[in-house]
Order: C-alpha cells, then sequence, then structure tokens
C-alpha cells in the first residue's frame, strides 16, 4: 500500500475529487452518521475545551471523506476497535504505530481513497502515471 500522501496525490491525479481528508474523533466528542430519503448524512461535534486531552488513547474512531466534483461524496467510519485490528494485522506493529497511531488511525480509515486512486483514467499521460518503487 503505498503511503498516505502518495495515495492522494494518486487521488488528485484523477481529476475527479475536490477535497478528500481524514479526522479522527476523540472522547467528549459527539459523531453522528445517518441515513435519512435515501440521502447520508453526518455531523461532528469537536471539543473546544481548552483541556482537551489529544493522547491517542483518547480516540474513540476515525472517518474520511472524498468530495467528487461533480458533488457527490463518500464517507468511511472505523470505530477504535476496528482500527486495532487493522493494527493487528499490520506488518508495521513496532513500527509507527507506537509514535505515530493518530497518523495510522487516519490512514486505516481511508479506504475512499483508496478507492478513488484506482479511477484514474487509463489514458493519463505517462507523467501523472505514479511510479513503481524498485
Amino acid at each position: 500500500m503505498p503511503m498516505v500522501g502518495g495515495l492522494y496525490k494518486l487521488v488528485r491525479n484523477t481529476g475527479q475529487v475536490a477535497d478528500m481528508h481524514a479526522t479522527l474523533v476523540y472522547r467528549g466528542e459527539v459523531i453522528e452518521i445517518w441515513e435519512e430519503s435515501g440521502a447520508s448524512h453526518y455531523k461532528h461535534v469537536r471539543s473546544i475545551d481548552p483541556n482537551f486531552n489529544d493522547d491517542p488513547g483518547n480516540i474513540i474512531g476515525a472517518y474520511a471523506i472524498i468530495r467528487y466534483k461533480d458533488g457527490n461524496w463518500e464517507m468511511e467510519w472505523m470505530s477504535r476497535r476496528h482500527i486495532d485490528r487493522v493494527r493487528a494485522v499490520s506488518k508495521a506493529k513496532n513500527g509507527p504505530w507506537l509514535k505515530w497511531y493518530d497518523e495510522m488511525a487516519k490512514k486505516s480509515a481511508d479506504p475512499p481513497a483508496r478507492q478513488a486512486a484506482g479511477k484514474e483514467p487509463r489514458n493519463s499521460p505517462p507523467a501523472n502515471r505514479p511510479r513503481k518503487r524498485r
């Protein structure tokens, strides 16, 4: 799997994406995700408490959103339990997960970016295609 920066570059190169980001949700914050009349909705109320503790131990989940230029969007939610299951099968268990749990959690919650990266037109110029690492 490419690094998250390379993944985002692949997605931007498709020309179809307006915006994308992954966000962590911490204990004390509220996340609501629901479907209504055939449309998906979400609401994330961030903590603005000056005593807010962004320690990775307080992460309850993460979500990723991709907004397409045509107005559509995709969202993926991952609970803390799901993130920890991804970590458990990672080859990098003793690598970045130890020092950068929060960043790895965001990367884990970003399947929409991986899906969008695969939508690059096959006839795009070679300069826009990713190079394989050797």
